[in-house]
């Protein structure tokens, strides 16, 4: 008969951990860490911790716009502090998706500059917690010169 031979692969530990330490955490240690840690930088078309399909449902335009923001004709202080009120009113009242325009702006300059800055301003401490993702409005909705913005969740039952 043929002998099973047990056979004991040590892994490598990480320099400067201890043999005995522990490096996982309970659940309700693991979500605190969760809501302190960094939220990555938001960019066009960058859609993680979104399923496909409300990303395809978003780029499509099938998504139903909620609220629209027009910040044409605005200087670019008042057309951000706009956008802040904005997002944090619709995220408080369980909107999900609004299209803000801003309007494609001089082309021979690289395009508007309420339309170069939105995405810095989405990824502002006042916006960022609200936001999910973003992309470029489909030609229906504006085009180069609008963006669906897709927005969290609230939770309402926890207030």
């Amino acid at each position: 008969s043929i002998k099973e031979k047990k056979v004991s692969k040590t892994l490598p530990l990480k320099p400067g951990l201890p043999k005995t330490s522990f490096t996982g955490f309970s659940n309700s240690t693991s979500q605190i860490a969760n809501k302190n840690r960094p939220q990555p930088k938001l960019q066009i078309d960058k859609f993680a911790g979104v399923d496909r399909r409300t990303v395809e449902r978003l780029r499509r335009g099938k998504l139903p716009i909620e609220a629209r923001l027009d910040l044409h004709g605005y200087y670019q202080d008042v057309a951000q502090s706009e956008l802040n009120s904005f997002i944090s009113s619709c995220a408080l009242s369980g909107r999900r998706t609004v299209l803000v325009i801003t309007g494609k702006g001089s082309l021979n300059q690289g395009g508007g500059v309420l339309r170069r800055n939105l995405p810095d301003w989405l990824n502002q401490s006042s916006c960022r917690p609200h936001v999910l993702a973003f992309c470029a409005a489909r030609p229906e909705h504006g085009g180069g010169g609008a963006f669906y913005v897709l927005l969290r969740r609230s939770n309402k039952g926890n207030i």
